[in-house]
């Protein structure tokens, strides 16, 4: 059930030596804002347009009443509790991988292995916790909209809806021009490197088709 979700995790983790700074909470934002405790329950009463259900999905960590200062140790995860290619059940028949792309796909197989086994998975209270759905992180990079190089075709999709300028756009058109900042922003990391490298290894035609993988792969 989604609503077991933080008990099962919690339990999961004290089973396997994991210690969380009871000074944070984990939260399940698809359970109304009224379960929440402390200083967050307050900035959601305060703020329910920002701190609402509409913009927050999934498991999130609030601070309770305290303030934490940094450096702090707010988690503590022993070896033994992470999931890797070499600790899952598959490791006997997936070839190890040091670094790199292939490191990449070893452990996106090894957890996808464990999220299958369901109960019988030693990781289960972990991986039960993931989402199930399409994690809003970047997912507009793959719109075509978006990803377009020519203007008149970014606005004729990003103005589909309404017909508001952007400093007042629709959240439509917003995740349309955010998609193009982000994309802007990406370029000028190193993560471009990434993308290039792969661009010439798999003979993709475009380095979007890149970043979708990879968010696949770190987030599935």
């Amino acid at each position: 059930m989604p609503g077991d979700r933080v008990p099962t995790l919690l339990a999961w983790c004290d089973g396997n030596g994991i210690i969380i700074d009871p000074r944070i909470q984990v939260v399940d934002n698809d359970i109304e804002p009224g379960h929440l405790t402390g200083s967050s329950r307050s900035d959601v009463e305060e703020n329910p347009s920002n701190c609402g259900r509409s913009c927050a999905r999934g498991l999130g960590i609030y601070s309770r009443d305290q303030c934490i200062h940094s450096p702090c140790t707010l988690v503590y995860i022993p070896k033994t509790a992470v999931l890797s290619v070499r600790s899952s059940f598959l490791s006997s028949r997936i070839e190890p991988v040091p670094y790199g792309h292939g490191a990449h796909l070893s452990l996106a197989l090894a957890l996808y292995g464990e999220l299958l086994r369901g109960p019988e998975s030693r990781w289960y209270g972990y991986v039960q916790s993931l989402p199930r759905e399409t994690v809003d992180i970047a997912v507009f990079w793959g719109d075509p909209a978006a990803n377009s190089t020519a203007n008149e075709d970014f606005e004729r999709a990003s103005h589909a809806t309404c017909n508001a300028g952007q400093g007042s756009a629709c959240a439509s058109c917003k995740r349309l021009y955010d998609g193009r900042n982000a994309i802007a922003w990406l370029q000028a990391t190193e993560a471009v490197w990434e993308l290039n490298d792969l661009l010439s290894s798999h003979g993709w035609r475009s380095s979007f088709e890149i970043v979708i993988s990879f968010l696949y792969f770190y987030t599935f």
